[in-house]
């Protein structure tokens, strides 16, 4: 992850306007405490302008004169700031007496979403946890947003939101744990891709964390010695193959008592924009850029991959892009069931299906929707997000259609950071409906 050393000396100077809308500056606030929670010299240096947002979303926070960064002091140094733009507030922080020879200064920030990011300067292995821990860790480049080739499929890594394992997940490196728990003791596992992953919260705002606080509170409430452990396997560009891969290489052995398959956004969308023969004769669907690392790895630059120009065009039919989504979960649900554990079907939502966005919501979709190859598959897919949903109805299982469920927020409530993301908020109602459902399974109702 990327981190603050704790034994730095750090200065976190803030630049948020007073008009920052509200759910960004919560955000940004927790971040903060997240962030430099542990930091055992911690300086907070603000513009006059910045002072008012302080005193309202962070006021037991000591604000110290910007002329304190002149010292020689400081080790690292922290920018929250919240927008891209790069005309911000830089306090003189270059010590007066500065030699070849004192150690450089570390530069982060902390952007909207809370995120903790090098500044001015490429990722190292400061930054990145585990980013040399195994050889194709090794032999990727360190990035700090990006796939990277692995035998089965790819992993990707995303430092900055708080620890990952070795191979980009969300849980501990150490899982052997699980393997002999007491029976009490329930494992929850939980797939998906990036909004599975929860990209834009921090670990104690994950749905899965949330889910885990749910059940055990509930537990406890009712007088169950029951107590339960939820963990996030969930990774960026993830359709279901890549979920039942992951299952098979990771947690098989483990024995977990239940799986939640948190999907459907990129099976659709993917599956609508690759080529629709591997639909039709493989029956799964794939990342458009992997097509990219094709010609790459055999020198075929030259030759046309299956979108030829943007924005991309849907190619594939409905009945194929859902008929792959559909047969392959019902090939990982039988294979979680033959290794004892219960399958919760899950629909993710997507801001498509709500039923009023938050004025910060439309800004943020607006603004993604321009830069983005797949706009147009986004929009037509609206069809098929509404006929899964149609068709999960249908299904006598253990299921939560979360698309449905979101439909009934409208402009009070920001939910969505881009189209499919969520926002904190957006993550504490997934959490809360699974966990209800793993509830009621368990007999906690």
């Amino acid at each position: 992850m990327t981190q603050l050393n704790s034994k730095a000396r750090t200065a976190v100077i803030f630049n948020p306007p007073a008009d920052i809308p509200s759910p960004t500056s919560r955000q940004i606030a927790d971040a903060f405490r997240f962030h430099t929670t542990g930091v055992n010299s911690l300086t907070v240096v603000a513009q006059v302008e910045a002072v008012p947002w302080i005193e309202n979303y962070l006021p037991d926070i000591a604000i110290e004169d910007p002329g304190v960064l002149r010292s020689n002091n400081f080790e690292s140094i922290v920018f929250v700031h919240p927008f891209k733009d790069p005309k911000f507030y830089i306090p003189p922080f270059e010590p007066s007496g500065w030699r070849p020879s004192t150690p450089r200064i570390r530069f982060y920030a902390i952007d909207a979403n809370g995120r903790l990011l090098p500044a001015g300067r490429e990722y190292d292995d400061q930054d990145a946890e585990n980013m040399d821990a195994h050889i194709f860790n090794r032999l990727s480049k360190p990035e700090g947003e990006a796939f990277y080739y692995f035998p089965y499929g790819y992993l990707f890594r995303y430092p900055g939101v708080g620890p990952t394992n070795q191979f980009g997940f969300r849980v501990p490196d150490d899982l052997s744990g699980f393997k002999n728990r007491d029976p009490e003791h329930k494992l929850v596992l939980c797939y998906g891709g990036s909004a599975g992953f929860s990209m834009f919260t921090l670990p104690h705002q994950m749905y899965t964390s949330v889910m885990e606080g749910s059940l055990n509170k509930k537990a406890l409430e009712l007088g169950s010695r029951l107590r339960f452990t939820v963990l996030n396997f969930g990774q960026h560009g993830n359709v279901v193959m890549n979920s039942i891969l992951t299952y098979v290489l990771f947690n098989f052995h483990l024995k977990p008592d239940f799986i939640v398959a948190h999907d459907g956004w990129n099976d659709i969308i993917y599956g609508m924009a690759q080529d629709p023969r591997l639909l039709k004769c493989g029956n799964f669907a794939y990342q458009n850029n992997l097509e990219g690392w094709s010609q790459i790895l055999h020198g075929t630059q030259e030759l046309q991959q299956t979108q030829t120009r943007t924005p991309f065009r849907p190619l594939s039919a409905a009945p194929a892009v859902l008929g792959q989504y559909f047969t392959r979960k019902r090939q990982f649900e039988s294979m979680v069931r033959a290794n004892g554990a219960q399958f919760i079907w899950g629909l993710q939502p997507n801001s498509y299906n709500k039923r009023h966005l938050h004025p910060l919501e439309a800004t943020n979709i607006e603004a993604h929707e321009k830069n983005i190859p797949f706009v147009d598959v986004y929009r037509q897919a609206i069809p098929l997000f509404q006929r899964a949903s149609g068709q999960l109805d249908k299904m006598d299982v253990p299921k939560m259609d979360l698309y449905k469920e979101f439909g009934k927020y409208g402009k009070d409530d920001y939910l969505f950071v881009d189209p499919v993301h969520l926002s904190p908020d957006g993550d504490e109602i997934v959490g809360r409906n699974y966990a209800d459902v793993i509830a009621k399974l368990c007999g906690l109702n």
